[in-house]
């Protein structure tokens, strides 16, 4: 799910505990990362969404990327096909939640396919107007002085959308590879992530 969903909880969970869930069959990438998979939304953005045509510095950051990205995915292919065959793969990055162009969800699902597994796309969705709020928060903890407005890394009309966010993931994994929850105390077992 999106920021403030208890990813950093769940990705420091699959950390701690890579040994154990991988005896009983759940393994998490390692070349991506020790803690989290934000390599893999880096992974599928879109280059010529990401460039500035007028900013040179762009479309040197751009080459890179597209180099960085090829390299990536050659060594998560041979990562996959070298590891011990788990029956189930977890990976977790808040990064992900922030793919809306169908193009990269579509190259998500191109990087993902080829492991052989059934994909399914899990989020939690925290109520629009917790977010809103519990964002704003994280900011001024960072230091942010300034009214309660939506903006750049704050959650805004756009991000809110859920159904238009998660459209692009429906369109390429499928529908019925959705599995959502509402991030509410409340909807948990035991009130519990």
């Amino acid at each position: 799910g999106p920021s403030k969903t208890g990813t950093s909880t769940l990705q420091q969970f699959l950390k701690s505990n890579r040994a154990g869930l991988a005896a009983r069959g759940y393994r998490t990438p390692a070349l991506i990362s020790a803690r989290n998979h934000h390599a893999v939304a880096d992974m599928v953005l879109d280059p010529q969404a990401e460039a500035d045509a007028r900013r040179p510095d762009r479309l040197r950051a751009t080459a890179r990327l597209v180099a960085w990205q090829a390299q990536f995915q050659e060594e998560f292919r041979a990562e996959a096909e070298t590891s011990p065959r788990a029956e189930n793969v977890v990976m977790s990055s808040e990064q992900m939640a922030k793919l809306t162009r169908p193009g990269e969800v579509a190259r998500l699902h191109d990087l993902l396919a080829p492991l052989g597994h059934e994909i399914r796309v899990v989020a939690y969705l925290r109520p629009q107007d917790q977010m809103f709020v519990s964002s704003y928060s994280e900011r001024v903890k960072g230091g942010l002085r300034g009214p309660l407005v939506a903006g750049p890394g704050l959650a805004g009309p756009a991000y809110a959308n859920y159904q238009a966010v998660l459209a692009p993931w429906a369109a390429a994994f499928g529908k019925d590879a959705l599995r959502l929850g509402i991030f509410e105390r409340s909807q948990m077992r035991d009130n519990d992530l």
